[in-house]
Formats: structure tokens, sequence, C-alpha cells
């Protein structure tokens, strides 16, 4: 009977702890995904390019999809930011300093392939460069977000 008392004592104390740490579970999973699209149209536009003639539509169409990833990415660091106490907002500061950057990386990228794009005739291999560094920020950003998830403890 003690260990009933015990336990429902210590589920009536920790229930917030479990909570916030399933919602960044949540946010973490929802911006891994995110990660992940950015990087996959990124890589469809460099794949796009090596092909004899542009389709500049269908490269258009993947940057749309960057440039919506992107935004979505904005949206759930600042939400999961909000959820962490200050321990953990501490612990991961750095992080989500460096995510942040790469926010603004990405835009910066985008603006220049779009602009890129939008030209009558865009440079094939300035498309591809531009594309490749948006996915390789990307790469370099699921490096600091893997880091981020570890010391919080989330899977």
């Amino acid at each position: 009977m003690k260990s009933i008392a015990l336990i429902l004592s210590l589920t009536l104390v920790f229930p917030p702890v479990f909570s916030q740490t399933s919602e960044l579970a949540k946010q973490h999973s929802q911006l891994t995904t995110q990660c992940k699209s950015i990087r996959g149209h990124a890589g469809r536009i460099v794949a796009e390019t090596g092909e004899p003639t542009l389709n500049r539509d269908v490269a258009l169409a993947h940057l749309g999809q960057i440039e919506k990833f992107r935004e979505q990415m904005e949206q759930q660091l600042a939400s999961s930011k909000k959820l962490l106490n200050a321990e953990q907002s501490k612990l991961v500061a750095a992080e989500y300093k460096s995510l942040g950057a790469t926010c603004s990386a990405i835009e910066d990228f985008a603006a220049k392939l779009r602009k890129e794009l939008e030209k009558k005739e865009p440079v094939q291999t300035s498309v591809r460069e531009l594309a490749g560094k948006l996915r390789s920020e990307m790469s370099g950003a699921n490096e600091v977000h893997e880091r981020l998830k570890k010391k919080l403890g989330i899977s």
C-alpha cells in the first residue's frame, strides 16, 4: 500500500517534467523533419543541375519548399526554446544560437538561389553551388541538433 501511495505522490509531483520532456521531444522531432526536408530539397536542386537543361520550374518548386521549411524551422526553434527551464536553456544555449545562425544562412542562400533562378538563363553551376551550400549548411545543423537533443536527453 505504501508503494502505491509513493507512486501516486511521485506522479503528482513529476507530471510537468514528463509532459515537458514529451513536448520537447515532439518539437524536436518536427525540427528534425524540417532539417531533413530542407536538405532533401536542396539535394533535388543539385540533382536538377545535373540534367542537360535546368528545369527552372522544378528548381523553384523545391526552393519554395526550402523557404517554407526554413520558416517552420525558425518557429519550431522559438517554440521549443520556450519549453526549456533556466538550467536547460543554459545547457543548450550554444546549440540554439548555432541553429538560429543556420536559419539566417539558409535564408541568405535561398534568396541568392531565388535571384539566380529568376534570371532569364540561370547559370547551372551557380545554382548547383548555392544548393550545395544549402545542403551542407543543413548537414552541419543536423549535427548541432543531434548534440542539442543528446544534452536534453531526447532521443
